[in-house]
């Protein structure tokens, strides 16, 4: 019996190394869909688009209520190069926030190697926050959201344009022929985590050190290819940097 067993095994070992077991063994996975973590529900809306670049759209989580509802837009982080939308879970419990009575709303936005045709590329992610704002606004009666009543959340690159968004002067303009832009930018608050506040890489390295230059954020957005070339031309991107750091708009008139 031991014979025909080592026999068997030895058959078995052969059959499972034929050309067409082999290739059958060999066939690449199925590649798994990306999606959100398990802890985030449904969207009640997915895939929403607030601009024409295919990085303009959101997801849209409705909270139970007869009268309209706080919300909160959360902007991922990845340092204005990478990440999405579907990083949620990182920055709001969404099942809580529901279950509170606020909406959420979470967006995707164009990363750097999306814009080519921004110059300089830093322009479109802020820029995009802005107006994601705006177009929620402009769905509030649809959405049963209240309009006054609207927070901006995020980490670390996120959390930088939250607080662009949050502490900037509104950009409206009633006389724009786009009824998305006419809206308010506007917020009640910005909940952020690990934000930049400022992106002087003078400041950078003075208060954190030159690690943080390994990460391209403090130069990459604003053309330079190195934070050398960055610092060395200061005056020609110095307006810039400064005007998309979060402290050169804080006034007292802010919120919270």
């Amino acid at each position: 019996m031991k014979t025909r067993s080592l026999v068997s095994c030895l058959l078995a070992s052969i059959i499972a190394l034929t050309p067409a077991a082999f290739a059958q063994k060999a066939a690449p996975k199925k590649k798994k869909t990306a999606g959100y973590a398990a802890s985030v529900p449904k969207a009640t809306l997915s895939e929403v688009r607030y601009g024409k670049n295919e990085r303009h759209t959101l997801d849209f989580w409705k909270a139970k209520s007869d009268t309209p509802t706080p919300l909160v837009i959360v902007i991922h982080g990845g340092g204005w190069v990478g990440g999405s939308k579907l990083r949620l879970d990182r920055f709001a419990d969404t099942q809580a926030l529901l279950k509170a009575g606020i909406s959420v709303v979470a967006i995707n936005y164009r990363l750097m190697r999306h814009c080519q045709e921004v110059s300089p590329p830093v322009k479109a992610p802020l820029h995009d926050a802005a107006r994601a704002l705006q177009f929620v606004r402009s769905k509030a009666k649809e959405w049963n959201i209240d309009p006054t009543r609207i927070l901006v959340s995020g980490g670390s690159a996120g959390g930088c344009s939250s607080l662009l968004v949050a502490l900037h002067d509104d950009i409206a303009n009633p006389d724009s022929a786009d009824p998305v832009e006419r809206f308010s930018s506007r917020v009640s608050g910005a909940i952020v985590a690990g934000a930049q506040t400022t992106m002087n890489p003078f400041v950078i390295k003075e208060k954190i050190g030159e690690k943080t230059f390994d990460n391209p954020m403090p130069y990459k957005p604003f053309g330079s290819e190195t934070i050398e070339e960055h610092m060395k031309n200061w005056d020609k991107h110095k307006d810039l940097v400064l005007k998309c750091s979060p402290l050169t708009h804080l006034t007292k008139d802010d919120p919270p």
